[in-house]
């Protein structure tokens, strides 16, 4: 079976940092709003157990360590290529830039920094179903 044009622009596409990076936001933020979604069908003790003053030292933790090790992998893939640039081939070059684990573990990472620091902007902002009511209030009971 011969793979279309299309198929080989995909997969072409899909070897791209930015393009792997640029996913793992938008399924971050994916993440998010459908956290906001389902908020409300979270039982009583679940939801009451979620509030600010826990989540955000959390995320704030998260974010700042996704950030270090993201600048430290992308520091070492910087140092590789460049290694690689005086050294060998064209074509090994090339093929370091399209490396999936690389990418992949890169892409995590800076998606790991994107969605908790999202996060607390939202919380931040007001914008979270959980910052609705004041912190360490109770969610209202349903009926």
């Amino acid at each position: 079976m011969v793979p279309s044009r299309f198929a080989l622009y995909i997969e072409r596409l899909s070897r791209r940092l930015w393009v792997c990076v640029a996913a793992m936001a938008f399924l971050s933020l994916l993440a998010l709003a459908l956290a906001a979604v389902i908020e409300p069908y979270l039982p009583d003790k679940i939801a009451n157990a979620l509030v600010e003053e826990d989540l955000l030292p959390v995320l704030s933790i998260l974010a700042s360590s996704m950030l270090a090790v993201s600048t430290f992998s992308l520091g070492t893939m910087v140092s590789a290529h460049r290694g690689a640039a005086s050294n060998a081939t064209p074509r090994v070059h090339q093929l370091l830039m399209q490396d999936a684990t690389t990418i992949n573990v890169l892409s995590i990472f800076i998606g790991a920094f994107v969605y908790s620091l999202t996060a607390i902007l939202l919380f931040r902002l007001g914008l979270h179903g959980c910052n609705a009511r004041p912190p360490g209030v109770a969610r209202p009971q349903s009926p």
